[in-house]
């Protein structure tokens, strides 16, 4: 997995806020998509931060969406990096509970079957939600490749 270009893709996908705003969702977030700041919620009245900050808190979020999808998808070290990092990307966006969901890509993921995973994501409200974003990753799930 190429963590430099994988923050560079999320943090280009969830866009840079220095106040807090309410997510597609209703969640309160900042910076990258962070919900948390410090173990603490994020809220309406969350003080602004800088972009180094918002930065901080993107890699501690990838960090964590990447141990996420290692734990989702037991044949993690069997997929290429491509895979890998469209994998935390969705674990990032979701959290652990909204990936873990997905019940049948993980079933697809278990057999290695890249068509089937990529059905699963074109198949789910996520894909409906997310718009290019999710397009853009499910072909990169068919192909495996970012071009």
């Amino acid at each position: 997995m190429k963590l430099a270009r994988l923050e560079h893709q999320v943090a280009q996908d969830e866009g840079f806020r220095s106040t807090s705003y309410q997510d597609t969702l209703g969640y309160w977030t900042i910076g990258y998509g962070s919900r948390w700041i410090l173990g603490e919620p994020v809220t309406e009245h969350t003080d602004p931060i800088t972009e180094g900050a918002a930065r901080t808190l993107l890699r501690a979020g990838l960090w964590k969406a990447t141990l996420d999808a290692q734990e989702l998808f037991p044949r993690w070290a069997e997929l290429n990096d491509v895979r890998q990092e469209l994998l935390v990307n969705m674990s990032y966006s979701l959290g652990f509970r909204g990936l873990a969901g997905f019940r049948r890509l993980r079933a697809a993921a278990a057999e290695l079957n890249f068509d089937g995973m990529t059905l699963e994501m074109i198949n789910s409200r996520w894909y409906d939600q997310v718009g290019l974003r999710a397009q853009r990753l499910a072909a990169w799930m068919r192909s495996g490749s970012m071009t």
